[in-house]
């Protein structure tokens, strides 16, 4: 047979890698040494390539707590730096104020406030995580805790949390508060030593799915899950009859922190799975559909620079949802409304003092309201109750020279054609408005008045709107107020 010699031959068999020592020929040895001695430094030969069994229960842990609190503070951390510097936001409020009397409130004391709260937020994360993750009994990869609720509900955010879950508006008692985490466990996976999920869970249903890494962590919410908890929940509280749950509640949500830097970080918002909302009874029906849509908000910021991103692309909505209730059981009116999408990106340039708004619209058509004749069910066809359009534009605000430019035109028409009276406050039937302002038209908040240092903003309506006006370079306006035209004449300060 010639020459013999020894090789070894590698193979994964449910996730374990194997290794073999076969004797054959040398000369096929060798060519086949060269195939797996790369392999075989890479990833080594007999164990398991997912072993976390050196991890222990308080490495998994901190693990957890590091990297969510971590990926969040981040966020916190540049957006509150971002918040007491940036020269630009501040004009963008100063814009968003004209004519609604509220410019008392000193800008910089109100940064002041939110630097400090995200201080808060960011001191309070790890401790009210470190009291979930308690009490914890370990099962091969996986530890399931179950807190204390006592503990849980002496600390201020714990009280708050339970009374938010229950419904409560954050004034529950130690009793509810008590009594909701004494539903609650926690169940970590451990992926890696840096690595896993944590999944909360109500009576056994999934709350929330967490998954972290060193620079990352995602909040998963799966709405057939709540879907399940508040049938749970009702039924445990005999009260299955009133507290009932849509026929269709299902979606999956996802909220991701993502660590770029010290402040500096990424939160992205998406919707995994479509959301659907679909219900009916005798005398009203409910059916909301949102598509999946991988970037519902995306917002970057690097308090250090003083740079920030925020991009929207939301797809589609429609819905149908009752207007109000009805206690002697009535026909309730209802309303469809039809969103084509909405899309926005902002960029915040270096320094905070400029930021540049692009790609600013409601999608490819307008937005719509439409009532349904509450004796018939049927709808509003021919006259649309509500009709919102507006062309795509751009504009950037100036925080150095306090000054808005739009670097597009905008165009907006507003058509209001309430059959039903529900913008009774708004406009009657046949009533509508159109603002345009012309390309490279700059706009300079003044107190309580806007300026047009260039171009042109003009306003036209019919109806409850009749009116035109047009305002020039060196001209101000302010907001009409009830009984008056869109926009007023304003002395200049």
């Amino acid at each position: 047979m010639g020459e013999e010699g020894a090789i070894i031959r590698a193979y994964i068999q449910d996730n374990v890698i194997f290794c073999e020592v076969m004797v054959m020929n040398i000369k096929i040895q060798k060519r086949m040494m060269v195939v797996f001695l790369p392999l075989l430094l890479l990833v080594g030969c007999g164990g398991d390539d997912n072993d976390v069994s050196s991890v222990t229960d308080a490495q998994a842990k901190s693990a957890a707590t590091e990297g969510i609190t971590r990926s969040i503070n981040a966020n916190l951390g540049g957006a509150g730096e971002l918040a007491n510097n940036s020269t630009a936001i501040q004009t963008a409020i100063n814009g968003g104020r004209v004519g609604t009397q509220s410019r008392s409130i000193s800008f910089r004391a109100m940064n002041n406030d939110a630097l400090l709260l995200t201080n808060e937020i960011e001191s309070k994360i790890d401790s009210i995580l470190n009291k979930l993750l308690s009490n914890g009994v370990r099962d091969g990869d996986t530890i399931t805790y179950d807190p204390d609720e006592n503990t849980l509900c002496a600390d201020e955010w714990g009280s708050d949390l339970s009374a938010l879950i229950d419904g409560d508006n954050m004034s529950g008692t130690m009793a509810e508060c008590i009594d909701m985490f004494s539903h609650i466990t926690l169940m970590l996976t451990i992926i890696s030593d840096n690595e896993g999920t944590l999944v909360i869970k109500y009576d056994g249903f999934s709350m929330m799915v967490i998954g972290y890494a060193p620079n990352s962590a995602y909040f998963e919410t799966d709405l057939a899950q709540l879907k399940l908890i508040y049938e749970d929940v009702a039924e445990e509280e005999g009260d299955s009859n009133n507290m009932v749950s849509p026929a269709t509640f299902e979606g999956v949500t996802r909220l991701t922190f993502t660590v770029l830097g010290t402040n500096y970080g990424r939160v992205t918002l998406s919707i995994e799975d479509a959301i659907n909302v679909v219900d009916q009874t005798e005398n009203k029906e409910i059916n909301v559909h949102l598509g999946a849509t991988p970037k519902v908000f995306e917002v970057t910021i690097n308090g250090s620079n003083e740079t920030a991103s925020i991009e929207v692309g939301l797809v589609a909505v429609q819905a149908l949802v009752p207007l109000g209730d009805n206690d002697d059981g009535g026909i309730i009116q209802q309303a469809r409304f039809d969103l084509k999408g909405l899309t926005l990106k902002a960029e915040l340039e270096t320094g905070g003092d400029k930021m540049v708004f692009t790609n600013v619209g409601i999608g490819s058509g307008p937005f719509t309201f439409n009532v349904l004749d509450p004796s018939a069910l049927t709808e509003n066809d021919d006259q649309l109750d509500l009709s919102l359009a507006l062309s795509t534009f751009g504009f950037s605000v100036n925080g150095l020279t306090d000054t808005i430019l739009f670097d597009s035109p905008f165009s907006m028409v507003l058509d209001v054609n309430d059959v039903f009276g529900i913008f009774a406050d708004l406009a009657t039937t046949n009533s509508s408005l159109n603002v345009d302002i012309v390309e490279n038209t700059e706009l300079k908040p003044l107190d309580d008045v806007m300026k047009v240092n260039s171009g042109s903003v003009s306003v036209e309506g019919t109806g409850d709107f009749t009116g035109s006006v047009m305002y020039t370079a060196a001209q101000c306006f302010t907001s009409g107020g009830k009984g008056d035209f869109a926009l007023v004449d304003a002395a200049c300060p």
